[in-house]
């Protein structure tokens, strides 16, 4: 485990002789730990005699991204794209110190669910990175505001901490986030989904590709975020999920 952590943060790889000071071991006892790990396609070496993280370590890394994959919300999501076709529709969570839409549907891909990888939301910009701010227990907030620092990432859009501060508390209020910051237009929307513990699981997001939705449309995504939030979090809190 403690090679492929190792092999996994290098850039460019490792030596023998790296590996081997890593562990605390010597090279003989690296090479026959590495040789284990190369031949179930974990390590790789390389002509130049690197050894860096091998295709099979990437597919298990993808097939335990799928199983977490909440499979409980597809139907809920599939259920909002065929009432709203126009909507770009997202299940989030926290994943490490991002926001990420772990499910999505949207116009460019019609009927399609989504699971994407490497797709993040905006902490202090995004409907969904708001509602977590909003939501989220105050322990997970400190922690990925100590990873994502408002001077560096959210100040541009909000000037100072407590105009955000007042924002929050406005979203707590009314039970949903729709970003309001100066030059935004209100294009998304993002409700909590909370498990059986009530507490904060992740966020519905939707938002409206290109033009600023008129006051109808906005209102239909309102009401559609509050009740099917609140249908995910029925379904975490009759399931037996999280």
């Amino acid at each position: 485990m403690e090679i492929l952590e190792a092999a996994a943060y290098s850039e460019k790889g490792l030596r023998l002789n790296e590996v081997a000071e890593s562990l605390g071991v010597k090279v003989p006892t690296a090479h026959n730990l590495l040789r284990t790990l190369i031949s179930k396609g974990l390590i790789e070496k390389t002509e130049e005699g690197i050894y860096r993280t091998g295709e099979r370590f990437f597919s298990l890394a993808e097939e335990a991204r799928l199983k977490r994959i909440p499979n409980w919300a597809k139907d809920t999501l599939k259920e909002i794209y065929e009432k709203y076709p126009f909507l770009t529709i997202t299940y989030s969570e926290r994943r490490g110190n991002k926001i990420s839409p772990i499910l999505r549907m949207s116009p460019d891909k019609k009927g399609i669910m989504q699971t994407p990888s490497e797709l993040s939301l905006g902490l202090y910009w995004s409907a969904s990175g708001l509602a977590f701010l909003a939501f989220a227990s105050a322990a997970e907030v400190e922690s990925i505001r100590d990873a994502v620092p408002f001077m560096e990432n959210g100040s541009a859009c909000w000037g100072n901490f407590e105009n955000l501060q007042t924002f929050l508390e406005d979203v707590r209020e009314k039970g949903y986030s729709i970003p309001s910051y100066s030059g935004i237009e209100k294009r998304s929307i993002a409700a909590p989904v909370f498990n059986r513990k009530n507490e904060f699981a992740g966020t519905l997001g939707l938002s409206i590709p290109g033009e600023k939705p008129d006051e109808k449309i906005r209102n239909e995504m309102t009401a559609a975020a509050l009740k099917y939030s609140k249908k995910l979090s029925q379904i975490l809190k009759t399931g037996g999920f999280l």
